[in-house]
């Protein structure tokens, strides 16, 4: 049975976020293949969210995001 194009929509939408936020393992790699080529559905939504992530600028605040600092965790100790 095929999933709803809204889940494949979401699917494809997880692939390329997690894409952009950091390089896929080979095993992810290999299981985002063989779902694009699992059904033409994938691929078709797949590209549509490339091309909606590249268009929202996403992929420069991501890599941004990626380089900026973490902030040390707020210390819960109440001053002496």
């Amino acid at each position: 049975m095929t999933p709803p194009s809204a889940q494949i929509d979401d699917e494809a939408a997880s692939w390329v976020i997690r894409q952009d936020a950091d390089a896929l393992s080979p095993s992810e790699a290999q299981q985002l293949s063989a779902w694009l080529h699992a059904d033409t559905a994938h691929a078709e939504a797949y590209a549509r969210a490339c091309k909606a992530w590249g268009a929202m600028g996403a992929p420069a605040v991501t890599r941004a995001l990626a380089r900026q600092p973490t902030a040390p965790p707020a210390s819960t100790a109440s001053p002496s």
